[in-house]
């Protein structure tokens, strides 16, 4: 199983949203980072088929010889939903549009509810649910048909903590065996669960791969060191800073450079929010 994407570019106007885009996917998770405007979504969009490219092409390949949109399970960012409609009775309608049929429909349905903490909403209309409810119907709605390829564009927007945890396990589980891209803002989920990283700025990667890789290439430059508290914003209009901590009348902080930035600076181990702000100058 992999998918292909080649030499993917789109312009809107004058502005280049993607630029010449390769990658070749196989069977994992993969967390797409970029800051706004970096064009994921556009991306996103080249490979759901929802935006077509100026040139390049996007091809998916398996050993039953499956067309990409047979085993597409995507959840945009925006879902809408019919407010009328009961969770069971969306999840029967996305059934019917994937021309999907298990053996088993009120079991496959109430499977994939409780799967998605939403076992017992019962008949409950989804215009009363809260974010949150409709965020989860959302991931349950992209499992549908079991895809192959799963693209989740802000996923955990809406959902508290536990609820955040709960999907990451499942993103986890779905890994082994399909391809997962998940696009977020929120760079500690990607952290937990993503084999590699893709860094997309201006339309063009950055870079691409596991998150040892990708950290490992900014060793030597983040660095924590202590200063009087009075100092914090100066410092903060000065560098890239990560973290400030509060210690009563100093403060701990965390800040990417390539050169020392105190005297008293020691490197730290970098991580993904520093790979992040150190590419893109934001979080």
């Amino acid at each position: 199983m992999e998918l292909s994407i080649k030499n993917i570019t789109k312009t809107y106007g004058k502005k280049r949203a993607l630029s010449d885009f390769s990658l070749d996917l196989k069977p994992g998770v993969y967390g797409l980072l970029g800051p706004n405007g970096a064009g994921k979504s556009t991306l996103i969009g080249a490979i759901t088929g929802l935006v077509k490219a100026d040139c390049g092409s996007v091809t998916y390949s398996d050993e039953q010889g499956n067309k990409l949109h047979e085993k597409l399970g995507y959840l945009p960012q925006y879902q809408s939903y019919y407010k009328n409609y009961s969770a069971p009775e969306f999840l029967r309608y996305m059934l019917a549009l994937k021309n999907y049929k298990p053996e088993k429909p009120s079991k496959y349905i109430a499977d994939l509810l409780e799967l998605v903490n939403l076992g017992d909403v019962g008949k409950k209309r989804i215009g009363a649910f809260s974010g949150g409810m409709k965020q989860r119907l959302g991931i349950a709605q992209a499992l549908v048909g079991n895809p192959s390829v799963l693209i989740f564009d802000e996923p955990t927007a809406g959902l508290d903590p536990k609820e955040r945890v709960r999907f990451r396990n499942i993103i986890s589980s779905l890994g082994s065996n399909r391809i997962v891209i998940l696009a977020t803002h929120i760079v500690s989920d990607i952290e937990y669960i993503a084999n590699d990283i893709i860094l997309l700025n201006s339309g063009v990667m950055v870079d691409f791969g596991t998150q040892y890789d990708i950290t490992e290439k900014i060793n030597g430059k983040v660095w924590e060191f202590i200063c009087d508290s009075r100092e914090v914003l100066e410092i903060m209009n000065k560098l890239r800073v990560s973290n400030v901590v509060s210690m009563g009348e100093q403060c701990k902080i965390r800040a990417v450079c390539d050169e020392k930035p105190a005297a008293s600076a020691d490197n730290v181990t970098p991580d993904l929010e520093d790979v992040c702000l150190y590419s893109f100058g934001e979080l």
